[in-house]
């Protein structure tokens, strides 16, 4: 859903590098504020080490890769349509 998201609102190519960094930081963001909103738990900031950063560098390459393909489809379909 998040790179979904992402990559309908890239608008230009070098929102391509620039957007899966916010969509990457919105998933980790998530997934810490995730057991807040629904189990009503106390915050749990993750601390930044090695298996964070992976785990950013994961999550920006993943959606650096879903952005690209969501925003080549809706360039062609809209080349379609117009």
């Amino acid at each position: 859903v998040v790179a979904l998201f992402f990559g309908i609102v890239t608008a230009s190519r070098p929102g391509l590098i620039v957007v899966p960094v916010v969509a990457a930081v919105v998933y980790i963001a998530a997934l810490a504020l995730g057991p807040v909103v629904l189990n009503n738990a106390t915050l749990v900031v993750p601390a930044f080490d090695i298996a964070l950063a992976r785990e950013l560098l994961a999550a920006y390459l993943l959606f650096l890769v879903a952005d690209t393909v969501v925003y080549a489809v809706k360039k062609v379909v809209l080349g379609v349509i117009d």
